[in-house]
């Protein structure tokens, strides 16, 4: 990137086109497929509200996929780092990545022969 006025500006382009192809795509299943499968007689008006049900139905399963982060820094019944053999730091990394919980950065890690 050139600076980060450049990047601000792709993000919020990207955020835009993302509101809004979420809406149309969802309108397009709503009118082209939901309809007509139901049975349902083609209306802008229903097919808005069956619009706006799926983009609920969309939002709390988002809502309710993502896990809040927890308050504790480290993983629950780990070793200090400073006594951590290699395979347990190892293992603490896997842990980080793989999103079970956050061990801090490698850069802060006291132990010797970390990487």
């Amino acid at each position: 990137m050139a600076n980060p006025k450049v990047g601000w500006g792709f993000g919020w382009l990207t955020f835009c086109y993302l509101a809004i192809a979420v809406v149309a795509v969802d309108n397009a299943l709503a009118s082209q497929a939901l309809m007509p499968l139901a049975g349902l007689r083609p209306d802008e008006g229903t097919a808005r509200l069956i619009t706006l049900a799926v983009l609920l139905v969309q939002t709390l399963l988002a809502v309710a996929s993502t896990r809040p982060p927890s308050r504790s820094t480290t993983c629950r019944g780990s070793a200090p780092a400073a006594r951590r053999s290699r395979r347990s730091c190892a293992t603490g990394s896997v842990r980080r990545w793989s999103g079970r919980c956050w061990s801090g950065s490698r850069s802060r890690s006291s132990a010797p022969g970390w990487w």
